[in-house]
């Protein structure tokens, strides 16, 4: 038996293999309208970081090719923009990218803008200029990649708390704690040093980030993917072992349609009903509902056993001051079914088991009189 009450609207949605995910971030006012470098990059030794003047040297495009593209609101008073992450399935995660591994933050070093000299750029929201934070790693297994366990080796991370231009976005539950562990997507390497070439910050872009769920489960930061290890490695393994999603099931054919006969007691139930229960103006204050063994559960149940031609289903009345009772029927499993009873047009309407349809069919003679209300 199905739960439903007056009406019942139902709306499908069939997801494509791309979902995007936008996330908003805020912080201190933009100007341009640039594609910012990727939001990490991986560094193999903090102490050969130097600052060296500017140079004329424009650095070259990352050649990841899905870079989160963000967009800045010209006009904004604050840093305002949005990111714009394409969610692949698993398999496509794992063939773009170059290592994969389970790293436990071991170490999280000081801001460090991607500016020529290290200093703050002249416009503080100019989207090309980041701070970054060196988190040091530690490698607790490797699933993809030169790495190995307990290798080390350092992300440079944006969104740390307290970062300018555009402070923390992007990883649940704040940016990332010593002794953490985290599932680690890198690809491509890219220069993220600006103004100059002469002294390049050359480090593999963060492609995907996850983070373990308290269903034992890994989800990205960025999208709503999620797995567990033993699916990462066998799909490491062999991308065809990904299990594909399965498909909605279709619509069931509504069991009865409109121009056929029915009969609601035995199309619902309602023989095994434990309650009648009234809902509307016409129903006393004091109603506390009818019992199966009263006699007037007896009745109602008798005049609604009979057979009925199903009409097109007919929208309860706009003003229900006047016009309409709910009418339901409890079951031992807490279940309920409710028609709605027009008693001016003398129908009943209610949702098919299912809830696939509704159906609308006449209502029996002196319905009214035979619930116990009065005109």
């Amino acid at each position: 038996m199905t739960k439903h009450f007056l009406l019942t609207s139902r709306l499908c949605f069939t997801l494509s293999l791309l979902a995007i995910t936008t996330i908003l971030l805020a912080a201190c006012g933009a100007t341009e309208n640039q594609s910012p470098p990727p939001p990490a990059v991986v560094a193999t030794n903090l102490a050969t970081i130097t600052i060296t003047k500017a140079a004329t040297n424009t650095p070259a495009k990352p050649t990841n090719t899905l870079a989160p593209q963000v967009t800045a609101s010209p006009s904004a008073s604050s840093c305002g923009i949005a990111v714009d992450y394409v969610s692949e399935p698993l398999p496509k995660e794992i063939e773009r990218a170059k290592r994969i591994f389970l790293g436990e933050v071991t170490h999280i070093g000081d801001l460090i803008w991607n500016t020529a000299d290290g200093n703050a750029p002249a416009k503080d929201c100019s989207i090309d200029y980041q701070q970054y934070t060196p988190v040091e790693l530690t490698v607790r297994e490797a699933y993809k990649g030169d790495l190995t366990t307990s290798a080390k080796t350092t992300i440079f991370l944006t969104g740390a708390p307290g970062a300018k231009p555009f402070g923390s976005y992007g990883y649940e539950d704040g940016f990332p704690k010593i002794g953490e562990q985290w599932l680690w997507f890198l690809g491509e390497n890219y220069n993220y040093r600006k103004d100059t070439l002469a002294n390049p910050l050359n480090y593999p872009t963060l492609l995907e980030l996850y983070k373990l769920q308290p269903d034992g489960k890994w989800k990205s930061v960025r999208s709503g993917n999620s797995f567990t290890l033993d699916v990462l490695k066998s799909t490491v393994k062999d991308p065809g072992s990904y299990p594909t999603a399965t498909p909605p099931l279709p619509t069931p054919t509504p069991v009865v349609k409109a121009g056929q006969t029915t009969n609601l007691v035995k199309l619902y139930g309602l023989d095994k009903a434990t309650s009648i229960y009234l809902k509307g103006l016409k129903v006393p204050s004091n109603f506390n509902g009818i019992g199966a063994g009263e006699p007037r559960f007896k009745a109602i149940l008798a005049s609604l056993n009979s057979n009925v031609k199903v009409a097109a289903y007919q929208l309860p009345p706009s003003d229900p001051s006047n016009s309409w009772v709910v009418v339901g029927f409890i079951f031992n499993n807490k279940d309920y079914v409710a028609f709605t009873y027009d008693y001016k047009n003398a129908t009943l309407s209610g949702a098919l088991p299912g809830q696939n349809n509704q159906i609308t069919v006449p209502a029996p003679p002196d319905f009214l009189k035979t619930l116990g209300l009065s005109n």
